[in-house]
């Protein structure tokens, strides 16, 4: 899992401080720690002295980078002051470098670039590689790009295994697979330096979810998706850390967007709340599914900045469907208290959703309870109670082997049934004499409530 904390540092081991010419490309490796979110941009700063608002000298348009390229100006004004910002905007964190210096002199851009076109996975030449993932490793043959070579420096990070190794112009070099790559390149005029990095990709490209076959939920709980994590063959493990992923609901409520980070960090589990049941709506896939949304999984790549795709990448996906239905809620009313005899309970529940062939039934199944000891299956419950004393009454609603059964309990005071009685004053049974007569009768009448 990756830490929570958004963070930027520079990789000052593999930094290069100056001094630059005016025109001389910069590349700042960095590590990025944290998810950072979709759309993210992270933009360098040319700055000096006290303004540390500066002058943008490059931008990196992903979520996830380990580095961040740049061109210094031609109209800069030489200095041993300057200093870079790095700023990333969703969320906001700003990273400051240690002073730099920049010459007079005028330097050209330098970098490298694959022998082989379809090596170059972007026409910015950050990303080379391959789209397409292979179990072995593969062989890239780089030079120098607009014939900016020799290099005084040129080497090489595997950041699977944190690896670095020097390269020499035009050999072929090894990538191992599920593997990503920075190349540092550095060329120096006499004392006067220009750098630049790309990435070499290698990753996989996996997408699977951890159950086949349909989707489930039962509202009011959410829909949850599991994707694969591990596994070298179907995890999202080893995919590229820029990669994201777009889960499409079919509710009409648009889609959610997670970078590889977020997904990680989630161990793959997507929820989605559904606002109504499936009940009605088709989706089409290898046949006509009834009762279901359609749920669509995209890996989104970040070699393609639209669907447009010339190099033939992988981009996989996962069309499937859900079913959402509702659960019942089980209650039921009765008189508190009751008598020995017969009571009656009163069925109240809210029907759920459940399917029955390709139809939505709204009907329930019903079991009561006296007790724990099952007494019925009828929609009310007329009960015999032989003896007073409280009794838990249960029923169970359900009718969805995808939706829990629901359970609600009671407990009933039986009373025994009122015994009426009274006495005449003094205890006397019987009271003559002649009208207008009037006493007072004491009623000693045994309610029978339950005490």
């Amino acid at each position: 899992m990756y830490s929570n904390a958004q963070s930027i540092t520079i990789d000052n081991s593999n930094f290069v401080t100056g001094p630059y010419g005016r025109g001389s490309s910069i590349g700042v490796p960095i590590n990025v720690t944290g998810c950072f979110n979709y759309g993210n941009v992270f933009r360098l700063y040319l700055c000096r002295g006290a303004d540390s608002t500066g002058v943008e000298i490059g931008r990196f348009d992903l979520h996830f980078t380990t580095f961040i390229n740049g061109v210094i100006p031609t109209s800069t004004v030489a200095g041993n002051d300057y200093f870079l910002k790095i700023s990333s905007s969703a969320p906001v964190v700003n990273v400051y470098s240690g002073m730099i210096e920049i010459d007079t002199a005028q330097m050209n851009p330098v970098g490298v670039v694959p022998a082989q076109s379809d090596r170059v996975l972007l026409p910015n030449n950050n990303y080379y590689g391959w789209c397409t993932p292979s179990e072995n490793s593969r062989a890239i043959r780089l030079g120098a790009l607009n014939n900016s070579g020799p290099f005084s420096v040129l080497k090489i990070k595997n950041h699977n295994n944190n690896s670095i190794s020097n390269y020499t112009l035009n050999d072929n070099f090894q990538v191992d697979p599920g593997a990503y790559y920075t190349i540092y390149v550095q060329k120096n005029n006499g004392n006067i330096v220009s750098t630049r990095c790309h990435n070499i990709i290698n990753s996989t490209f996996n997408l699977s979810l951890q159950t086949s076959g349909e989707l489930r939920a039962c509202l009011p709980d959410p829909l949850k998706v599991s994707v694969n994590i591990l596994g070298a063959s179907n995890g999202i493990g080893n995919n590229f850390p820029g990669s994201a992923y777009s889960f499409s609901w079919g509710d009409n409520t648009g889609s959610d967007i997670l970078t590889h980070c977020q997904l990680i960090n989630r161990l793959g589990i997507v929820e989605h709340a559904y606002p109504s049941v499936s009940c009605g709506r088709t989706v089409q896939l290898n046949n006509i599914i009834n009762n279901a949304y359609a749920v669509n999984i995209i890996y989104l790549s970040p070699f393609l900045s639209s669907m447009a795709n010339p190099l033939n990448c992988d981009i996989p996906q996962i069309g499937t469907f859900a079913r959402v239905l509702q659960k019942p809620i089980a209650d039921f009313t009765f008189t508190n208290p009751g008598c020995v005899g017969l009571n009656t309970f009163t069925n109240r529940t809210i029907s759920g959703y459940a399917l029955s062939g390709q139809s939505c039934v709204r009907t329930q199944d019903y079991e009561w309870f006296v007790n724990g000891v099952y007494v019925s299956s009828d929609s009310n419950l007329v009960y015999n109670f032989t003896a007073p004393g409280n009794y838990v009454i249960t029923l169970k609603a359900f009718k969805s082997e995808i939706c829990d059964t629901s359970i609600v309990s009671k407990t009933i005071c039986i009373s025994p049934r009122p015994n009426a009685n009274f006495f005449f004053p003094n205890g006397l049974d019987s009271i003559k004499n002649c009208a207008p007569l009037n006493f007072t009768v004491d009623n000693r009448t045994d309610t029978g409530n339950c005490r």
